[in-house]
């Protein structure tokens, strides 16, 4: 026979009762069959037991005693609060759900129950099995139904308190049993944390020290390669650059000495002559205040000087003859001429630096190098987030696992456990 009622909201209870041919079990209250506890199912749907021919997996945990059974019966529905926001969402946690599945799981087991027994009844487990029976109904994500049943017998005399402060026990242990879970669950997390914030601190610091390196590698290659090209191209490319500019500054010159007469030749060669005769002339002087030399070579000298000053002249005014061109415009051209000469052998300096360090293995190996840079930190920056990520969700789950308040709904005025 199987007898169907309203639960509200959260399915449908479905007492399946199994009865031998005669017997009669009146509808109104479940009772034991052959010994045997009643079968509790919860289902969603009332008709979900009969479609298939089969009945839905049973709720466990629920025992279903006959009223001419009990000796004292006391029941209320508790709520079940841990502290923290986070603690709502499921699945953050490490442990114990702190929900009223839990608080099923708990309440019926040994651990909790038989300390209650033998506390409040003097009871031992054997005696406690046999007579206390403890169902749990979960009506809710933080509220269950709890009762405490205690069956009749001719050696057990309880006092008429004994079912109420047998649930007081239990509720104990319970806040107990949360307690020693969130503990246990700080432990844990305390376990992997620890390591977990060393190993980020050591990623940070590695990606410091990356960011530096790459700082230093780009300020020692920047405008060597415009924009990390090929080496052995860029160094190709400079080489044909500096053959150019070579080409360039040797037609300047060329022009400009041929627009400025002290420019010419002749007159660069007596300029060089007048300066080792000065020279030599000073040297004579003092080798005769030392007397290793005669005022005759002192004599000679001089006149060897007069006459590189007079060839500077006739070369100078030689020079200044043959040029027939318009004043001002040469005076023009030979200004662009030095001004275009300075920025070609700025420019060339520039590209024989560029050359030098191209062809330095040493900054060959460090060029080389940024790209691996690059992409160890991008695998570094990786690991930090991930990491962070991690230490985030032991944040929540040390919020989840916090103190945990079980409040008895019976309309009394009384401190929550």
């Amino acid at each position: 026979m199987t007898l169907n009622c309203a639960l509200g909201g959260f399915g449908t209870l479905c007492l399946a009762l199994s009865a031998t041919a005669g017997a009669q079990t009146p509808t109104t209250q479940p009772t034991e069959v052959q010994g045997k506890p009643a079968v509790i199912y919860l289902v969603s749907d009332p008709q979900s037991a009969n479609r298939w021919g089969t009945a839905p997996a049973a709720m466990p945990g629920q025992t279903v005693v006959a009223p001419a059974d009990i000796a004292q019966q006391y029941s209320c529905v508790i709520r079940i609060d841990p502290d923290g926001e986070a603690a709502v969402n499921v699945g953050y946690g490490y442990g114990m759900a702190n929900d009223s599945q839990s608080a099923a799981a708990l309440l019926t087991s040994t651990a909790l129950a038989d300390p209650a027994a033998e506390k409040i009844l003097g009871l031992s487990p054997e005696k406690r099995r046999e007579l206390v029976v403890i169902n749990v109904y979960p009506s809710g994500f933080r509220m269950a139904r709890v009762e405490v049943i205690l069956r009749k017998s001719a050696d057990a005399h309880y006092k008429p308190d004994a079912s109420d402060k047998l649930m007081g026990a239990l509720l104990d242990n319970l806040k107990a049993a949360y307690a020693q879970s969130a503990e246990a669950s700080r432990k844990t997390i305390q376990a992997r944390r620890e390591p977990l914030e060393k190993e980020l601190e050591t990623a940070k610091k590695r990606a410091d020290e990356l960011r530096v390196k790459q700082r230093e590698a780009r300020t020692q290659t920047a405008g060597i390669i415009p924009n990390y090209g090929d080496p052995t191209t860029n160094l190709a490319n400079l080489r044909q650059t500096k053959r150019n500019s070579e080409t360039q500054l040797s037609g300047y010159r060329a022009r400009l000495q041929a627009l400025e007469p002290s420019s010419g030749p002749l007159v660069k060669e007596w300029t060089d002559v007048l300066k080792l005769r000065e020279q030599r002339l000073a040297e004579l002087k003092a080798a005769v205040d030392k007397g290793t030399a005669t005022a005759a070579e002192v004599t000679e000298q001089e006149a060897k000087l007069a006459e590189a000053k007079a060839q500077l002249t006739r070369a100078t005014q030689d020079t200044s003859a043959s040029d027939n061109g318009n004043a001002r415009f040469r005076n023009n051209e030979a200004t662009s001429l030095r001004t275009n000469i300075a920025d070609a052998e700025d420019r060339l300096k520039q590209t024989n630096e560029r050359i030098a360090k191209l062809e330095d293995p040493k900054f060959i190996a460090l060029f080389e190098q940024l790209p691996e840079m690059q992409q160890e930190e991008q695998r570094v920056r990786n690991t930090i987030s991930e990491l962070t990520s991690r230490l985030e969700q032991i944040r929540r789950s040390t919020q989840v696992e916090g103190t945990v308040t079980v409040t008895v709904l019976d309309g009394k005025d009384h401190s929550p456990r």
